[in-house]
């Protein structure tokens, strides 16, 4: 990974270099121009017997500079935008030649018109693709009424997220007949996205603020309690990139109720319950999406793995390899939950009437700020630069220059020069200015603690190279915070786990689980935790990051995948051969989705697995998990997003190809840690 990392920059490094060489190249001519050019005219006049004065010699220095001005810092510029402009129309000409998406929309005779209202969908033997290519979505025929529930249901990669995207128009339709009714949409993508501001503006998105209606969204998609956590600042809270100080089930709560504070006809939900837990599910189901919850009246199709929601669906949509399976059936042993209890009350009142929210005093975000006060010199240079003196200045030279005033020339032809010299000098001047902006920025970076302490004041301690051998852990008085200037996320954790012990963590979303992992990888500083972590009785602050972090391995919540291919993914240091590669993905029943692409285990694979179903991702990932078969693996909530039976091969396969090691899974599903030798429950 470092090798690649470093090949990358490196190419990046030579073709600045390049860059920098030719602009030096035309810095040099620009400035040796002017010395040439009167090294050749006049030493051309002296070898002429041309008679040199004052009066010819400064207006002809004056004539080079203007010349080296216009001509020789010009013309440089000129290509150099010439060249980005020749790529930039490359990109562009690539752009316009893509072939135009047609609409998927097809119209209705007049008397059909009035049959049909918002809210409903109807697809006619329609097969839908991403790029022109192979279909992903075959011979659909689908009607959708309004005001209904609609389930998808099907195993990873068959086609869930997919239908989705083709009913929003994301997909080509490449064959048959879509018709929305021209519809509006609202749409929570199975990866939620979370941007850097407020917490309240993460759902409202800059809507106007409908006070009722954000409280009833709040409370129907559980938030309430979480904005209790967060303090004084509440709902006005500064929530960091992607997310940063959120759960990942919180995430999730955020992006639904996002889509559900917009009022549309048709609310499309990719599997927005699967990273909270069984209560706070059951909850949303039917405060937000169920007969009795907010959307009642909405046409709403819910793409899920947790089948046993759908027991009160209108419809359900089973998929397979991109077609609709007829034959598919629910289990008959879902469970009926209980009827909503209308009577739950929220805190919520409380958290917004009684103690309002106050400005993120702590905010995670934190304003740039330049390291000194100084005037910007921009102001200067522009009021140096502004007409019309320049021109008024050239026009009175020209003048002078005809009455033949030789002398009242040579002076204003010297200020002007002055002045131009002055005004290129605040120009550079103020350029560098704010150049140096980014000179600022890598310095604070570089003052910026390291992540390796070197063991703190403990000092460092060596380990022995198959360390750990057991792979027990212990928690000894443990606790962790994200920020110093934060409560504790996790508090005083004793606990003791022996070697190849199988731990179930569970607990509700913001519980601390993820954080329990971070704290034994050692994401969070040193100043941000107390107590010890011991594994193999060798406390984990006292050896390197790297030694630590080498010997660990993680099915993380959010799938890390690479650009590059799939091979690569799964054995980045080429240590396995392809037999190895081919068998783990066995395993995880990945084989045949991979053996029908042409380029099998070279096939390619996109920036975080976007080319990819969200599965797809997790399942590559517990493949890579299994492959390395590290002592210790942590597991959080790998297999959110994969259907019952598939969790359940895995967990099958994780207890094989583990069964003498130590594994932690955090799991929202019961059943994913049913099997497991001991559960931990964290809680407040």
């Amino acid at each position: 990974m470092e090798d690649c990392i470093t090949k990358m920059r490196e190419n990046e490094l030579a073709s600045i270099r390049r860059t920098s060489r030719f602009r030096a190249l035309n810095m040099t001519q620009f400035f040796i121009s002017t010395p040439f050019l009167a090294l050749l005219t006049f030493g051309t006049a002296w070898l002429l017997d041309y008679p040199l004065s004052t009066a010819t010699v400064f207006p002809a220095l004056l004539s080079f500079a203007l010349i080296r001005n216009n001509i020789m810092y010009y013309l440089p510029l000129i290509s150099e935008e010439l060249s980005e402009a020749r790529l930039a129309s490359k990109r562009i000409d690539a752009f316009m030649r893509l072939s135009v998406k047609q609409e998927n929309q097809f119209r209705l005779s007049t008397s059909a018109i009035h049959q049909q209202q918002k809210g409903s969908i109807t697809m006619s033997n329609a097969s839908f693709s991403w790029h022109n290519e192979m279909p992903c979505l075959s011979l659909l025929d689908l009607t959708i009424e309004q005001g209904t529930l609609v389930g998808i249901v099907g195993p990873v990669g068959s086609g869930k997220s997919a239908l989705l995207a083709a009913i929003l128009s994301e997909m080509n339709l490449i064959n048959g007949q879509l018709n929305t009714n021209d519809s509006s949409f609202s749409y929570a993508a199975q990866s939620p996205w979370i941007f850097a501001d407020t917490f309240r503006n993460n759902i409202l998105l800059n809507r106007p603020f409908d006070e009722q209606r954000y409280k009833h969204i709040i409370h129907a998609c559980c938030l309430d309690v979480d904005l209790g956590l967060f303090g004084s600042s509440g709902e006005l809270t500064m929530i960091g990139e992607k997310g940063a100080n959120l759960s990942g089930g919180q995430k999730a709560r955020v992006a639904l109720a996002r889509a559900l504070y917009g009022d549309a006809d048709i609310y499309l939900l990719d599997d927005p319950l699967s990273a909270v837990d069984r209560r706070v599910a059951k909850q949303i189901y039917e405060q937000c999406i169920g007969p009795y919850g907010l959307l009642k009246n909405k046409t709403r199709i819910l793409a899920t793995h947790q089948t046993q929601f759908l027991y009160e669906s209108d419809q359900t949509i089973f998929l397979s390899h991109g077609y609709i399976d007829k034959q598919g059936c629910l289990k008959e042993n879902i469970i009926r939950e209980d009827a909503p209890n209308k009577n739950e009350t929220s805190v919520l009142a409380d958290i917004l009437d009684v103690n309002p929210s106050m400005a993120d005093a702590q905010s995670i975000i934190t304003d740039e700020t330049s390291l000194n006060d100084g005037v910007r010199w921009s102001v200067w240079y522009h009021w140096f630069t502004a007409p019309p003196s320049g021109i008024f200045g050239f026009c009175l030279l020209m003048v002078l220059l005809l009455l033949d005033s030789s002398t009242a020339a040579l002076s204003l032809i010297s200020a002007i020069s002055i002045t131009l010299s002055f005004q290129w000098g605040v120009r550079r001047l103020s350029e560098a200015d704010i150049l140096m902006t980014s000179g600022e920025r890598i310095d604070e970076y570089s003052h910026l603690p390291p992540e390796e302490d070197e063991g703190g004041y403990k000092r460092l301690v060596k380990t022995s190279p198959e360390w750990p051998v057991h792979g027990t852990i212990e928690f000894r008085n443990y606790s962790l915070r994200h920020r110093s200037n934060l409560e504790y996320a996790i508090r005083n954790i004793n606990l003791r786990i022996e070697s190849g012990q199988k731990i179930g963590i569970i607990g509700r979303t913001g519980a601390g689980k993820s954080s329990l992992i971070k704290g034994i990888f050692r994401f969070i500083d040193r100043s941000n935790v107390d107590g010890q972590i011991l594994i193999d009785n060798v406390d984990i602050s006292r050896i390197t990051l790297n030694d630590l972090r080498s010997h660990l391995t993680v099915i993380p919540q959010q799938s890390i995948l690479f650009s590059g291919t799939l091979r690569y993914n799964l054995d980045p240091y080429n240590s396995y051969s392809d037999e190895q590669c081919w068998k783990v993905l066995e395993e995880v029943q990945l084989k045949p989705f991979v053996m029908r692409h042409p380029e099998g285990l070279l096939m390619s694979v996109a920036e975080s697995g976007n080319n990819l179903s969200i599965g797809q991702c997790q399942l590559i990932t517990i493949a890579r998990a299994i492959l390395k078969k590290s002592e210790i693996l942590l597991i959080d909530e790998a297999t959110a997003h994969v259907d019952q039976k598939t969790d359940d091969l895995i967990q099958t396969i994780i207890k094989e190809k583990f069964q003498d090691r130590t594994v932690m899974t955090i799991a929202h599903r019961l059943n994913t840690v049913a099997k497991c030798d001991r559960i931990l429950v964290l809680d407040n």
